[in-house]
């Protein structure tokens, strides 16, 4: 949103259930909460608290109203960004939040109190183009023998390779890595599409991949049940498919390893089982050369 400017946008709250309810509206701050885009609510109020406000005309922001069993209610959220707004990002979620005391004294009702938000990333920039920054935190093998970051790991050839991304905002707007993870094998090549997922300033988040649908989850991981040999894998993408491009290197050797333990295993214990045998045997010759030397 440039600064002096408005837009609006509509909720629909619908209740499902089979009680009348009493909702009230509020609005907070949150931030990241850890790597995987979850957040937390704070107490603190959000800079962009006196922009947002509801259009309705028989219903402002944190007032209670009601909702009846199969009825909805459409609420319009106005934000009004003001001239000498500063040009960042503001984080807000806005919650409806059921009230059981209102209805406490006409029906039964739970003592429970449900919540339901949605998030508002408002950015605010004069050019429409605010600074955005990125930074690769790591890029690894989740599953590598090797330390964690190195740039040369070592797979079992029966493991799935699974890629560790994660990618920090350091500019002054969010955005979305667009790009994907290519994997070179003996001239062949595998790409796994980044999720184009919110990475929200001053944190950092791992990105996911987006998979089938039958496959499932957004484990940036190569679906494949035998790998051999030398692999080459690197990750591309920009921000909002605008700005510089980000990219890195990775390495790694897929080995069967397991088998070659099992193998080493059993060969060890056939080692021990034929040492065995032979001893067994020496003993037994001895035996039958001792009692012939008695009977002669």
């Amino acid at each position: 949103m440039q600064p002096g400017k408005s837009i609006t946008q509509v909720y629909k709250l619908a209740n499902k259930g089979d009680t009348n309810l009493v909702m009230t509206s509020s609005l907070h701050s949150f931030s990241p909460a850890d790597e995987f885009g979850n957040i937390k609510l704070t107490d603190k109020q959000s800079e962009a608290s006196d922009w947002i406000s509801f259009q309705n005309a028989d219903l402002d922001l944190g007032q209670s109203f009601n909702l009846p069993v199969g009825k909805e209610q459409e609420v319009v959220l106005k934000i009004k960004t003001p001239s000498y707004a500063r040009e960042k990002d503001y984080y807000s979620t806005l919650i409806f939040s059921t009230n059981p005391a209102a209805y406490k004294s006409f029906q039964p009702q739970s003592e429970a109190q449900a919540k339901i938000g949605a998030n508002i990333l408002i950015t605010v920039s004069e050019s429409g183009e605010p600074q955005r920054k990125a930074e690769i935190v790591e890029f690894s093998l989740k599953n590598g023998f090797l330390p964690q970051g190195s740039k040369w790991q070592i797979i079992d050839s029966f493991t799935q390779p699974e890629f560790i991304l994660r990618i920090k905002n350091n500019g002054q707007s969010l955005f979305k890595p667009m790009g994907s993870i290519s994997i070179n094998w003996l001239g062949r090549k595998y790409i796994l599409d980044l999720l184009p997922e919110n990475i929200l300033v001053d944190s950092i988040r791992q990105a996911g991949c987006q998979k089938a649908e039958e496959e499932g989850g957004f484990l940036c991981q190569l679906n494949s049940k035998f790998n051999i040999g030398y692999y080459k894998a690197k990750v591309e993408f920009d921000l909002d498919k605008v700005g510089d491009q980000y990219q890195r290197e990775l390495y790694f050797f897929a080995i069967p390893l397991k088998a070659i333990f099992i193998i080493i295993i059993l060969i060890i214990i056939s080692f021990f089982i034929f040492k065995n045998r032979q001893d067994s045997l020496l003993t037994n010759c001895l035996k039958k050369i001792k009692n012939r030397l008695r009977k002669n």
